[in-house]
């Protein structure tokens, strides 16, 4: 997935750049015309979303977690173990009997079903500008938060987007899961219209989140950890790319969302943070 959206990338740029270098005359034409995409975009339209946020329009990739698209193929596919997976934007989606021939069921369910062994877990969070989507589910939410911010610096943009998100288990009152992560991303606006491509750049966040510290037990009883929420982070992309994603805290090595947390005292909170991304002359600060 990840290799064939660099491809889009590119071809997006490309079909700009020409457009940037037609005559006045024929610049004046397509402005009047629907936003153009490129031929690569027809073979890829499965894999992408269109994110429309203020007077900002982009294409994002129909996964919820950026990381996994090293992992999966154009449709989310991946198989661990027994097991094959589906990622995107909206569903952690999975065949429990590995059965390849039920990956076209996979690819359009949307609530489980057992007589096909294909269990569907919605992604419990929505991100947009500044509010969060709460969705009714056997989860119920306790502390959750999404904030971004737009920097601006002529035609490059960055958007910086924090995202708590806790809910508490509807089985044991006491077991919470938890996520935060962060996400930068690069965009260059076209010369003329409101549509945005993807713009590879050297990336980099830093902040401070202050909040408590927890004592817990995760779901297998044996793993004990402390989880100190107050601490500074600097984090930063290894190559040039449109796209940093990461969870914190990097200091107890966690990678992803934190799952199944135990604990009779209080759970992870986060007071305030302040979440800063840059993209090289661009930058955006999200507060909380």
């Amino acid at each position: 997935m990840r290799r064939a959206f660099r491809e889009l990338v590119e071809a997006e740029l490309s079909l700009s750049e020409r457009l940037e270098n037609l005559s006045e005359d024929s610049i004046t034409y397509w402005k009047s015309q629907p936003v153009q995409h490129s031929t690569c975009y027809s073979n890829y339209q499965h894999m992408v979303i269109t994110v429309t946020d203020n007077d900002t329009s982009f294409f994002d990739l129909n996964i919820y977690d950026y990381n996994f698209s090293y992992l999966a193929n154009t449709y989310g596919i991946v198989k661990v173990g027994g097991l094959i997976y589906q990622f995107t934007k909206d569903y952690v989606k999975y065949i429990d009997n590995g059965d390849p021939a039920l990956i076209s069921s996979l690819l359009t369910a949307t609530s489980s079903d057992a007589s096909n062994n294909i269990v569907v877990k919605p992604i419990y969070y929505s991100v947009s500008a500044f509010a969060r989507e709460n969705k009714k589910s056997s989860m119920q939410g306790t502390s959750t938060f999404v904030r971004s911010a737009a920097g601006n610096n002529g035609r490059f943009r960055v958007y910086v987007y924090q995202d708590w998100l806790q809910n508490t288990s509807s089985v044991d009152a006491q077991l919470k899961v938890s996520s935060y992560w962060v996400k930068v991303r690069s965009l260059r606006r076209r010369l003329f219209g409101a549509w945005y491509d993807n713009y590879n750049e050297w990336l980099s966040c830093s902040g401070n989140i202050v909040g408590n510290q927890t004592w817990g037990q995760l779901s297998n009883n044996i793993s004990n950890l402390t989880i100190n929420w107050t601490a500074g982070f600097n984090e930063s992309s290894p190559t040039m790319d449109h796209t940093l994603q990461f969870f914190l805290p990097r200091n107890q090595g966690f990678t992803s969302s934190m799952r199944e947390l135990r604990t009779d005292g209080y759970h992870p909170e986060i007071y305030s943070s302040s979440v800063t991304g840059n993209a090289v002359n661009v930058q955006a600060t999200s507060i909380y």
